[in-house]
């Protein structure tokens, strides 16, 4: 899997590219350009499970699934810079950048079913948490097509205006995990105890490439109050990992080839305020999943290619404040 610049330095570019940007959209003088900074909470978790046909280098196996699961909390306060560009009043397009602040997410846990001779398939023989740490770095890139203006209201030219949008996008995440400080057990066998493990047991990359088609409306109050919201989804995304397992010299690494799909949901709320300032709320939901078969390395070798599934559930939520050039 490839490696990836550091999430922090990233951002610093892209920041500096949205500032280029609305220099030179001001100098030639589109319909209008905004600007926007705010801070807010990610939440929810990104998972693979591994299982089913595996593949050895001189025979097959069929597996029940899922044998292993390990799951990643995403929380952590997150910094967004938001870039938007209006055209000739019909066309939107906007560029958003996010990273985290705070990077103690929480415990990654893993499950393992099945593993004891004579366990069922859904009993839990191993389970572990570890102490979770995190940096993410998340783009998305927008355009949006006004299909027409209804107004409505009491007043001459229409209290409310309603703007419905069709559109579609690019969604990039990149996650990097470490986690620290393993405690394990088996609660179908609970007398075996707890082993523990001091210090960094594992390392994981997780990077999510997800184009999408949107649907939106926009619902404005006199010119000063707004509410939008967008109905997003992804037919086919990219998904690739990089587990190592540092007590084990086990690495695993899978592409899935555009095997996934995905829905998004936001909302945002808007207040114009004097000056040519704003403020805004928003508010995104995410649902990911995708399928394909990871590779795993024992000690640098391959040793055996199994099915594996991913899911990932986010919900986001900012507050910010812009400037209208």
């Amino acid at each position: 899997m490839t490696t990836f610049q550091p999430p922090k330095f990233r951002l610093l570019l892209s920041c500096l590219l949205l500032l280029l940007v609305t220099d030179f959209s001001a100098g030639i003088c589109l319909a209008g350009v905004e600007l926007s900074v705010g801070s807010g909470m990610l939440s929810g978790y990104t998972q693979y499970e591994i299982g089913g046909k595996t593949i050895y280098p001189d025979s097959e196996a069929q597996y029940h699934f899922p044998v292993s699961r390990l799951r990643f909390p995403v929380d952590a306060t997150m910094v967004k810079a938001t870039g938007q560009i209006s055209v000739e009043d019909r066309w939107l397009f906007s560029l958003e950048v996010a990273t985290n602040i705070t990077e103690d997410t929480g415990e990654m846990k893993d499950y393992d079913w099945g593993i004891y001779p004579g366990s069922d398939t859904d009993q839990l023989d191993i389970y572990s948490e570890s102490d979770c740490e995190m940096e993410t770095f998340q783009l998305d890139i927008k355009g949006r097509y006004q299909i027409g203006e209804f107004y409505f209201g009491h007043a001459t030219a229409g209290d409310w205006r309603f703007v419905p949008a069709f559109g579609g996008g690019f969604k990039y995440q990149h996650f990097d995990f470490n986690t620290y400080d393993l405690d394990q057990w088996s609660p179908s066998h609970p007398d075996e105890g707890h082993v523990r493990e001091g210090g960094k047991v594992l390392s994981y990359l997780a990077a999510y490439e997800i184009p999408y088609v949107e649907l939106s409306w926009k619902l404005t109050y006199r010119e000063k109050l707004s509410f939008d919201v967008g109905l997003a989804y992804a037919p086919w995304l990219n998904f690739r990992d990089r587990d190592d397992h540092l007590l084990r010299d086990r690495v695993s690494k899978a592409d899935h080839h555009w095997n996934g799909s995905g829905a998004m949901v936001n909302s945002s709320v808007r207040y114009d305020l004097a000056d040519n300032w704003f403020m805004n709320a928003d508010l995104e939901l995410v649902y990911l999943n995708s399928k394909g078969r990871t590779d795993v390395y024992d000690a640098g070798a391959w040793h055996h290619s199994i099915t594996e599934k991913i899911q990932s559930r986010q919900t986001s939520i900012f507050i910010s404040l812009g400037y209208r050039f």
